[in-house]
């Protein structure tokens, strides 16, 4: 999943268009790895947030709803 992750950004800056957030919140933006939840990222629920952490490479990072 990685390579495709890494295809998409490579044509997304090659034909100046962006990646859509819905997607680009799915990624583990050090590793690269697509996220699914249960598999390989544990999420939980801090009030409005969402921390989203990754089991590949242990990064952790927060997003609104």
């Amino acid at each position: 999943s990685r390579r495709y992750v890494e295809l998409a950004r490579r044509l997304s800056t090659r034909n100046k268009a962006p990646i859509p957030a819905e997607l680009k919140k799915q990624f583990c933006k050090k590793c690269g790895e697509f996220l699914v939840e249960g598999k390989n990222a544990e999420w939980k629920q801090a009030g409005e947030l969402v921390e989203i952490k990754c089991r590949g490479c242990g990064f952790s990072f927060k997003k609104g709803n």
